[in-house]
């Protein structure tokens, strides 16, 4: 399991100050250049990793720590939100083979990789929207997390690879009083915050090929309904995903 500094899991909270307080869902979609132009790549086989969720509390005097069972039971229900969206996939899911630890090690870092790229790719998205933009259109943005994981194109006969991440910022109640005091004095204080992306990467090259980044200051993936939501935000526009009812 891989180990998260304090100050990388509050980036995202701090991010969320810049979000209005009432700001509900937000949900960031980036495509490759040759995604966008060709559409669903030629890719056939699709290698899905365990959702990486990590549920926090934030105490009145903002102390973040993470929870481990709050984690496990998120996990629980995101995994359970994915597994629905299957039988709707136009890939074909391969099964993630016997690891040595080792090599789980190796996927952690490469997952690990992934979510501070996703940041950064939704954080510019954010603060310089008409820059990014045309950057992205123009596809001088190429984004990735390298080849390091090529071996399991061999293991799994996938050609693609999808990574799952959550982090769910929860207030204390006694933080959320702290909020009201700080509306009536003019004074913002962040509450509770839900940061997931998803990312479709060429599983050879480790190419990005599309992100779906949401944040939102309401769900709860604690919930299995709110895992829902956030499952079906995040892949409302996935590129290998036949509309609902329909393959």
């Amino acid at each position: 399991m891989r180990v998260r500094t304090a100050l990388a899991c509050l980036l995202p909270l701090l991010a969320a100050a810049l979000l209005p307080a009432s700001a509900g869902a937000q949900v960031f979609v980036y495509s490759d250049p040759a995604l966008r132009a060709g559409g669903t790549p030629a890719l056939k086989k699709l290698l899905v990793l365990p959702p990486e969720v990590s549920v926090y509390e934030i105490t009145a005097g903002g102390v973040v720590e993470k929870v481990g069972d709050w984690s496990r039971q998120g996990r629980d229900n995101i995994a359970t939100s994915l597994r629905r969206l299957a039988p709707r996939a136009r890939f074909e899911i391969a099964s993630l083979p016997e690891l040595a630890e080792k090599d789980r090690t190796r996927i952690d870092e490469h997952a690990a990789l992934y979510d501070v790229l996703a940041g950064n790719i939704w954080r510019n998205r954010m603060v310089a929207d008409d820059i990014f933009a045309a950057r992205a259109q123009s596809g001088f943005a190429d984004y990735g997390i390298g080849p390091g994981l090529a071996d399991l194109a061999d293991r799994t006969g996938a050609d693609a690879l999808l990574i799952v991440f959550v982090h769910d910022f929860v207030s204390t109640s006694e933080r959320k009083a702290l909020f009201a005091i700080g509306l009536l004095l003019g004074v913002g204080i962040p509450l509770g915050q839900t940061n997931a992306a998803a990312g479709l990467f060429d599983l050879r090259t480790g190419k990005l090929l599309w992100q779906s980044y949401d944040t939102s200051v309401t769900p709860d993936v604690r919930k299995p309904e709110d895992a829902d939501k956030i499952v079906a935000d995040l892949f409302a526009a996935f590129p290998g995903l036949a509309p609902e009812g329909g393959r």
